[in-house]
């Protein structure tokens, strides 16, 4: 009896904390994040963000056995029973025996057919509940890097694999162009000195004269190329990522021995 009310505080806490959270980048099934399917585990000093996935008859029963997993699977991981108890909208608490800290930090939503539905979560499990939480989000924006400056290394860096083979390609066919019509422009310009007869002399100085412009077609366009993907690579935005950083706290810390006094100052990232 004591375990079924213990499974049924579970079930109330879990549906409490569904119908109260939905997180304003909550995905449609057109638009799936990487990190459902990818391997998104990540162990930070405090705590480790998972993917937890829940399944039901509707998109509400789904989220709710999703977030009785975060409390089930941190049981698994103490080798400890989990009784649960509501602590905020997204938090477990357990009696004397576990207590699971947690929060949902994005979450996907998909419908797999009739009366069945999927919601995955990612979430970020305290390792104790006492534990402040690491710094984690999901973007899309990435730091300014060197790549920029290889065309579309920057754009495959973003995951934006098209844009980024299309950058490379259409700079190496641009700068090929620009060699090409050069040296098509040279071979005219000698072929010139070979004959001194006017129709051919004007025949050879309007091809150089022609692969002259197609140079500096294909130089104008290789710099246009490449100052767009300066542009795109620091303002584009790429796929949703995961970024963990550390908790920042500081600490005063009043000291004394024989010789001194004062006051130590810490200050962790």
């Amino acid at each position: 009896m004591k375990r079924f009310l213990c499974l049924i505080g579970l079930v109330l806490v879990a549906f409490s904390a569904g119908a109260q959270y939905r997180p304003s980048s909550y995905y449609s099934a057109s638009a799936r994040p990487d990190w459902v399917d990818g391997d998104t585990f990540k162990d930070g000093r405090n705590s480790y963000v998972e993917v937890i996935s829940g399944t039901g008859y509707d998109e509400s029963e789904a989220r709710q056995d999703a977030l009785e997993m975060i409390a089930l699977r941190r049981g698994f991981a103490t080798g400890t029973r989990v009784k649960v108890g509501a602590s905020g909208s997204i938090s477990f608490a357990g009696g004397n025996e576990l207590t699971v800290k947690a929060r949902v930090l994005d979450e996907y939503a998909e419908h797999l057919g009739p009366g069945r539905w999927r919601v995955t979560l990612l979430v970020q499990t305290a390792k104790h509940p006492e534990y402040p939480f690491e710094r984690v989000e999901v973007t899309d924006k990435y730091p300014v890097s060197a790549r920029i400056l290889i065309p579309g290394m920057a754009q495959l860096h973003k995951g934006s694999t098209v844009k980024g083979v299309s950058f490379m390609v259409g700079e190496v066919a641009l700068v090929g162009g620009i060699v090409f019509s050069e040296a098509m422009r040279v071979t005219n310009v000698k072929l010139m000195q070979t004959t001194h007869d006017t129709n051919t002399l004007k025949t050879y100085l309007s091809r150089s004269q022609t692969w002259s412009t197609t140079r500096n077609i294909c130089i104008a366009g290789a710099a246009a190329l490449y100052v767009w993907n300066l542009v795109d690579g620091v303002a584009a935005r790429g796929k949703s990522r995961l970024v963990v950083g550390e908790y920042a706290s500081l600490d005063f810390n009043p000291y004394a021995d024989t010789r001194s006094a004062g006051v130590a100052l810490a200050l962790n990232f």
